[in-house]
């Protein structure tokens, strides 16, 4: 449209969608768009954050090819989930910052389970216990310490556990399994912990 600047986007793929956000990031409740598209087996995420600031539109953050990427928008935060660690950008003068993110710990209902694991600097997966039973309806939350390598978890098939973005969730008798596999794809490197559910 006449009038309008043109921003120069070229790092998105033309075949695959490009979804967009509003939130509010910088001072003063401004609004700014979040453009964001994943592609590929491994959840490769581009986003740009568009707004004015300077009294001019444009793009204040852009990050591309993030394995397992996901944003979300949390007070005045943008944080940025690389797999399963995470990055914050908050507005700092005149431009957005990154920090280290840690979700706070969860509260636990009685039959919960909350299990740390890591990386090592050698790569390596590390699990605090190799083994967890749980009730159904009861929830395993995995809590991710230190930094290194960004790991890739996937879950046994079946019904036996559900994953809800935050949690497992014990859902029938069964036995099923965790897999953490550091670089998203190092199974050499792999820790497992045994899930049981029964009542």
């Amino acid at each position: 449209a006449k009038g309008w600047p043109v921003l120069h986007l070229s790092h998105y793929y033309f075949d695959a969608v490009v979804n967009y956000q509003v939130a509010a990031l910088l001072p003063g409740r401004v609004e700014q768009v979040i453009l964001t598209q994943r592609a590929g087996s491994g959840g490769f995420l581009t986003y740009d954050v568009i707004g004015a600031a300077d009294g001019k539109l444009q793009t204040l953050l852009s990050r591309s090819q993030i394995f397992l990427g996901r944003v979300r928008v949390r007070e005045n935060m943008l944080i940025e989930d690389n797999g399963d660690l995470a990055t914050a950008w908050v507005w700092q003068g005149d431009r957005l910052v990154s920090r280290a993110f840690t979700e706070p710990l969860p509260m636990l209902s009685d039959g919960d389970r909350l299990v740390r694991y890591g990386i090592d600097a050698s790569g390596t997966a590390w699990v605090e216990e190799a083994s967890v039973r749980l009730r159904p309806g009861a929830r395993l939350y995995l809590r991710r310490e230190g930094g290194g390598a960004v790991a890739r978890i996937l879950y046994g098939g079946g019904k036996v556990i559900e994953h809800d973005g935050k949690s497992y969730i014990a859902k029938q008798t069964g036995v099923t399994e965790i897999i953490i596999i550091p670089g998203g794809y190092d199974h050499d490197k792999a820790k497992k912990i045994d899930v049981e559910v029964r009542e």
